[in-house]
C-alpha cells in the first residue's frame, strides 16, 4: 500500500514538473497544480455527459433497454428547440421494481407497512399485488362487457373498479411517481388477500405448494393512447412526439405483464364513443351535430399533419375534445408503439366483434389461453353467456340512428390508411373490408 502511495506521490510530482517544463509556467505551487487538475476533470466530466445526453434513439426504433440508467432520447429529426422542461420526479426509473414471490402466479410480494419513529421496522408485512393483466385499450370495443365476463372466471379476482386510470393520469402527481405507484398498490389490497387464500390443489405437481395460482387485473382503456403530458416525462426532452410512452412506465414496474387490446371497427367506435361521453359532458347530440363535430376535426388532423408527423398528430390531444375523438381509432400507430416495448407474446388484440355471436366461445378460449388459465366449462360459458351485453347504448341514443350516410363516408376515408396498417400487422382484422 505504501509503495502505492509512493508511486502516486511522485506522478503527482513528475506531471507538475513536466507541466512546467512544457508550458513555462515556472515551478508550480501546489494549490495552483491542483486547480489545472480539477478544471481539467470536470471539463472531461461535462464532455462525458454531452455526449451520453447526445446518444441519437430513434422515436420509432427503440436501442436503449428499458433497465438502463442511461436517458432515452429523440434522434435529430424529432428534436425541437422550444420544449418544457420535464418533470424529473416523474421518471419511471425511479420506482425499484420490487422481488415477486415465486410461489404466486400474479405478481405479488410482501411489503413491511408498519414502522416505528425510530425508523425500526416491526416485522409486520402485507402481500401486495400488482396487475397481472390489463386491458389498456381501446374505449367503446367492448371492454367493459369483457371486464364483467372475466369477473366470473374462478381464477380471476376483480374486486376493485374496472379504471385506476393510473398510468395515464395518476402517475402525474405533485408527489411524483414513487408515490404515485404506491398508492397504485393499494388499489389491489382486496384482491391480493383474496388471492392469498386461493391455492391449487396437491397434485398441481409441476408447482411447488402452496402455489397461489388466482391472478388480478385492471382495464383503464385510455391507457393505450392517453399520455396528454407526454413533454413534461423525462426521455421526452426536446421532442417533437414521444419516445416515451406509457407502455414504458407499465414495462418498468413489470415487463412481465399481460397486454390485451379490444378493437372495433373505428367508424361504429367512433359515434358510439359520442353517444356516450354526451351523458358525462352533456354537449347536444344529433346526426348532423356529429357530422359537424367530424368535419372540424378531420380538419383539424389535415393541418396538424401539414407541420408534424401523423404520429405526432396522434398524440396531440389538443386536437379534439371527447365529442370527437378520431386519434382513438388510429389502432396500429398505438399498437405498434407498446410493440417496440413489449415482445409479441405479451399482447393480445381481440376483435370485438368476436367476442358476441358465434365466435365468442373460441374468442374466450384465445384469451383463457393468453392468460394461462383454463377455460369456462360448458356449464359456465351456458349460464355466462346467456347475460346481455353490458355498457350498451340506451333506448334514446339508439331511437337517433345510424349515423349520416355522407359521415361515414368520410370517416372510413379518414380510417382507411390505418385500417391497412392494422390488417399489415394483423392479418385477420380486416376494417376495410365492405
Amino acid at each position: 500500500m505504501r509503495s502505492g502511495v509512493k508511486h502516486g506521490i511522485c506522478s503527482t510530482k513528475m506531471l507538475r514538473f513536466r507541466l512546467s517544463r512544457r508550458y513555462g509556467l515556472g515551478k508550480l505551487k501546489k494549490k495552483a497544480f491542483a486547480i489545472i487538475v480539477i478544471s481539467f476533470i470536470t471539463i472531461c466530466y461535462i464532455m462525458k455527459v454531452t455526449v451520453i445526453n447526445t446518444v441519437e434513439v430513434d422515436g420509432r426504433t427503440r436501442t436503449t433497454l428499458h433497465s438502463s440508467t442511461r436517458g432515452l432520447q429523440c434522434s435529430s429529426t424529432l428534436r425541437q428547440t422550444n420544449a418544457s422542461v420535464t418533470r424529473k420526479d416523474w421518471d419511471f426509473r425511479l420506482f425499484e421494481r420490487p422481488q415477486f414471490l415465486k410461489n404466486f402466479k400474479n405478481p405479488c410480494f410482501f411489503q413491511n407497512i408498519s414502522m416505528r419513529v425510530d425508523g425500526t421496522v416491526t416485522g409486520q408485512f402485507r402481500l401486495r399485488c400488482l396487475p397481472y393483466f390489463i386491458i389498456a385499450g381501446f374505449p367503446k370495443a367492448g371492454t367493459t362487457d369483457l371486464w364483467f365476463r372475466l369477473m366470473s372466471h374462478p381464477d380471476i379476482r376483480l374486486r376493485h373498479i374496472k379504471e385506476p386510470r393510473f398510468f395515464n393520469i395518476g402517475r402525474y402527481t405533485q408527489g411524483g411517481f414513487n408515490y404515485a405507484a404506491a398508492k397504485y398498490l393499494t388499489f389491489f389490497d382486496k384482491a391480493a388477500a383474496e388471492l392469498h387464500r386461493l391455492v391449487a390443489p396437491l397434485e398441481c405437481q409441476e408447482h411447488p405448494f402452496p402455489y397461489y395460482h388466482g391472478i388480478t387485473g385492471e382495464g383503464t382503456v385510455d391507457t393505450v393512447f392517453d399520455n396528454k403530458l407526454w413533454h413534461l416525462v423525462p426521455g421526452n426532452d426536446h421532442c417533437k412526439e414521444p419516445v416515451v410512452t406509457n407502455a414504458d412506465y407499465v414495462y418498468h414496474i413489470n415487463p412481465d405483464v399481460k397486454i390485451i387490446f379490444m378493437v372495433r371497427n373505428p367508424v361504429e367506435r367512433l359515434y358510439s364513443d359520442y353517444l356516450y361521453e354526451a351523458r358525462f359532458v352533456h354537449y347536444p347530440v344529433s346526426r348532423q351535430l356529429f357530422h359537424e363535430a367530424v368535419t372540424d376535426a378531420i380538419q383539424n388532423h389535415t393541418d396538424c399533419r401539414k407541420h408534424t408527423s401523423v404520429r405526432a398528430c396522434a398524440y396531440n390531444g389538443t386536437l379534439e375534445t371527447f365529442k370527437i375523438r378520431l386519434r382513438v381509432g388510429m389502432y396500429n400507430i398505438f399498437i405498434a408503439d407498446w410493440l417496440k416495448v413489449f415482445p409479441h407474446r405479451n399482447i393480445l388484440v381481440v376483435k370485438s366483434e368476436d367476442t358476441t355471436g358465434p365466435k365468442k366461445s373460441e374468442t374466450y378460449r384465445r384469451i383463457f389461453e393468453f392468460l394461462n388459465i383454463r377455460p369456462f366449462t360448458k356449464l359456465e360459458e351456458v349460464a355466462i353467456f346467456h347475460r346481455s351485453a353490458v355498457n350498451t347504448r340506451s333506448a334514446g341514443e339508439r331511437e337517433l340512428g345510424d349515423m349520416l350516410p355522407e359521415t361515414r363516408t368520410l370517416v372510413e376515408k379518414f380510417y382507411e390508411p390505418f385500417n391497412k396498417e392494422l390488417t399489415k400487422m394483423y392479418p385477420d382484422i380486416n376494417y376495410n373490408n365492405k
